[in-house]
């Protein structure tokens, strides 16, 4: 098993949830394109931020291109997925809320082994009632992509 530790942020400092310029560009050219290899070399830290930003803006065509979509792990079609999130609009409002309170409290460590990730966000106290877990998975071509409820809230 391989792990890779990122270093960690402390609460309140964003620096590790901002994409960078380049990161920013790249997540643009996903959003408009969809386009996998857009994803190729990226850390499962960066598709992390690709998701939260799309989560954050309400892009559930970006988000559901973020999904690992493979013979193995089970989805629903994207379809499904949109007609289930639009017609949501609690669980969108709950959702971006939680986003922004985990920015400003939480650290994230990257943690890899070698078909899957871990982004752990943890309140930098040891609270393991805070601990929250996301799982990202590498595909057949090697490109990180979102676990699907890749969430996991750790108790």
């Amino acid at each position: 098993m391989i792990l890779q530790q990122t270093d960690q942020v402390r609460p309140n400092e964003t620096a590790q949830w901002t994409l960078s310029n380049e990161m920013e560009k790249r997540y643009e050219q996903f959003a408009e394109k969809k386009d996998e290899e857009l994803l190729r070399k990226l850390s499962p830290l960066d598709v992390f931020k690709f998701y939260v930003k799309a989560s954050e803006a309400g892009d559930y065509e970006v988000s559901y291109a973020l999904f690992i979509k493979d013979p193995d792990y089970d989805i629903p079609s994207y379809q499904s997925y949109i007609n289930d999130i639009s017609n949501d609009k609690v669980t969108i409002e709950r959702s971006r809320k939680m986003w922004t309170e985990l920015k400003q409290t939480h650290e994230l460590v990257e943690e890899i082994d070698e078909k899957s990730a871990v982004i752990w966000m943890t309140d930098g106290i040891g609270n393991p009632k805070e601990e929250k877990a996301f799982q990202l998975i590498q595909n057949r071509e090697g490109i990180w992509k979102v676990a699907w409820m890749p969430l996991q809230y750790v108790n």
